[in-house]
């Protein structure tokens, strides 16, 4: 028959149960040992207890699949602002974001102090942890995010349901510009490792590029090679395949 793993979890009692849960079964249904062809699914169970259920192939995938998921779950419950075991969470602190604008996102976009401070109450710092997702294929991003530390693997969707892999990028590299024209993402992007970001809130970013039409152009600009460097990728490996 179909096998399945079902893995208990503790949250806060502060923490919205539906939340919890949608939290749970993205994390659970990200896991590369998930089968694709069946839902991982979360409920609450009573007092602060969670259920995930997380369908596999076989009961040799357990292991992984359970390692995986916990450590997972410790860095989306914490993106999501949830008390996973009940845990406070202090890392993106006020200070630890100005710091990174000014080091990562002011130098790219070349903004002055006041732009920089303006941004601070719109970003939040975030951590990744190996092989998590930090974008998805087809999604519109709600904001930029910058890598701080720590690698990321950029890949494109091919024909047959798998990915390729494009390209890696390290701190000071920046990912969810189509956020700004709300278009899809070409590609998914991967943690190699535990990564740090900063997240900016597009509408921010949008008022910032809005002021000024040298950023909109060259921004505009990446957009445009980014998305044809993962065409063109897409349809070397699809020539490539058909000889």
């Amino acid at each position: 028959g179909e096998h399945s793993l079902t893995v208990t979890s503790i949250f806060s009692l502060d923490d919205p149960p539906d939340r919890v849960c949608a939290v749970l079964a993205r994390v659970a249904s990200e896991l590369p040992q998930c089968d694709p062809d069946r839902s991982a699914s979360a409920v609450p169970s009573g007092g602060m207890e969670y259920h995930t259920k997380i369908p596999l192939n076989s009961p040799a995938e357990d292991g992984k699949a359970k390692a995986n998921f916990l450590r997972w779950i410790w860095y989306a419950a914490r993106r999501e602002g949830l008390h996973l075991d009940e845990a406070e969470d202090d890392f993106s602190t006020i200070e630890a974001v100005a710091d990174a604008i000014h080091d990562v996102v002011g130098p790219t976009f070349r903004l002055t102090r006041d732009e920089q401070q303006d941004l601070i109450s719109h970003a939040k710092l975030e951590r990744f942890g190996d092989g998590e997702l930090l974008q998805r294929t087809g999604e519109i991003p709600d904001g930029m995010t910058f890598i701080l530390s720590g690698e990321i693997r950029l890949t494109a969707p091919l024909e047959d349901g798998s990915e390729m892999a494009l390209s890696t990028q390290e701190e000071g590299a920046f990912l969810g510009q189509s956020a700004l024209t709300r278009q899809p993402v070409l590609g998914s992007v991967y943690a190699l490792g535990e990564v740090t970001t900063v997240h900016v809130a597009r509408d921010k970013l949008a008022d910032l590029v809005q002021q000024n039409p040298k950023l909109q152009q060259e921004l505009g600009r990446t957009i445009e090679e980014r998305r044809e460097y993962v065409r063109q990728a897409i349809a070397e490996s699809e020539d490539i395949d058909a000889n």
